[in-house]
């Protein structure tokens, strides 16, 4: 099995203001090339394809148009950019209810270049840094064949993928950071192990199946952004803080001796609560601010790493289901924390419980079906 990794190297606190300045012309520069490619050619994508609009007569065309500094290799970069910002655009239109297309716009944040334009080279002979990320094709006013160094540092991450997996020559620059891909050979999933269900929440971030909790005070810190101003420097510090608490509470979970690990499917779930007004509203401010697509994401990555498989189930009526006989009824969920099922009379704790079902749910369905005699052990 090969999982993908990427790592940031930031260098905005030590680049030279005059090679910072540079970097952003060229950002600035590649966003208007790709602004421009969106104009002109996104009424007639898809019906043409990527290579009929990325030749070198319409590169020329663009050179002449907008007059460019950028050589013609990287313009068919920020060509093919754009071309697969505005597939994805038309591609989200089609699932929205009223069919609506947004043209994409490009902001000059960041560029993703391949090696014909970027490379990076490992240092021998500087001190403080470790490697350069060498930007190539400029040209014109800031004279044919000119190039920009970036020195970089490496730091812990960067060497622990650079160490097992092969890098990619594909790097993303922005005006702080280098980010670079590596791909990993991590070996065959793992047949033997434990199986879990997750279930999240907001007192809770997490209940596992195996009765470990993860995250007890994930409620305390949402209560204390929610005190903050909103889009302040006190809410920013404090949405990285919950960021890095996740994060950590999410690596204590031992990866090492699972199996399977099974999640709730929380895709446009705060759309749909909010449609359906089934928290109040001071309930769905807390629960907006928390990212759960943060935790899946990190949840999902460790497993990759430690070859865990990872499914997902639907989610409804979870916390009113019972894992024992399956009765669903709203009654079953007396309060926050208990659950008694009004059928078979079965008593738990209510996150417990829901973590079981969302376990149950996918190894008694059609995909799971060869994980049930190991269920019927642990249960």
């Amino acid at each position: 099995m090969i999982i993908n990794r990427t790592s940031k190297c930031y260098f905005n606190k030590y680049i030279t203001k005059n090679k910072l300045n540079l970097l952003k012309h060229i950002l600035d520069e590649y966003s208007k090339i790709c602004n421009y490619f969106v104009k002109k050619y996104e009424d007639i994508i898809p019906n043409k394809k990527r290579f009929d609009l990325s030749n070198s007569e319409n590169i020329k065309k663009c050179i002449s148009e907008t007059e460019t500094f950028l050589s013609a290799r990287l313009i068919k970069i920020a060509f093919d950019e754009a071309y697969g910002a505005i597939c994805g655009a038309k591609s989200n239109s089609k699932n929205r209810i009223d069919k609506k297309y947004f043209s994409p716009v490009f902001y000059g944040k960041k560029m993703t270049l391949s090696e014909n334009c970027c490379e990076y080279l490992e240092s021998i002979n500087m001190i403080i840094f470790d490697a350069n990320i060498k930007l190539k094709c400029l040209r014109k006013d800031l004279g044919r064949g000119h190039y920009l160094n970036i020195p970089i540092k490496k730091h812990k991450q960067f060497n622990k993928w650079y160490n097992l997996g092969k890098m990619s020559k594909t790097i993303t620059i922005t005006n702080k950071y280098a980010m670079v891909s590596f791909s990993i050979e991590t070996g065959p999933k793992k047949t033997i192990g434990n199986l879990i269900g997750v279930d999240f929440g907001i007192k809770k971030l997490c209940t596992l199946s195996d009765k470990n909790i993860i995250g007890k005070d994930i409620k305390k810190h949402l209560y204390e952004l929610q005190s903050k101003k909103n889009y302040s420097k006190g809410y920013y510090r404090k949405k990285q803080e919950i960021k890095e608490y996740i994060n950590r509470e999410i690596k204590d979970i031992n990866f090492k001796d699972k199996q399977l690990v099974v999640v709730e499917n929380l895709k446009n779930m705060k759309y749909k609560m909010n449609e359906r007004g089934r928290l109040s509203k001071n309930i769905r401010s807390i629960f907006y601010n928390l990212s759960y697509r943060q935790v899946l994401n990190r949840i999902q990555m460790l497993c990759e790493e430690n070859r865990v498989t990872f499914r997902s189930v639907n989610p409804y009526y979870t916390s009113q289901e019972c894992s024992i006989c399956g009765h669903i009824e709203k009654g079953n969920r007396l309060t926050q924390e208990s659950f008694i099922c009004q059928k078979c009379g079965h008593s738990d704790n209510a996150d417990l419980n829901a973590s079981k079902v969302i376990l149950k749910r996918f190894t008694m369905g059609t995909y799971g079906s060869h994980y049930k005699t190991q269920l019927k052990q642990i249960v």
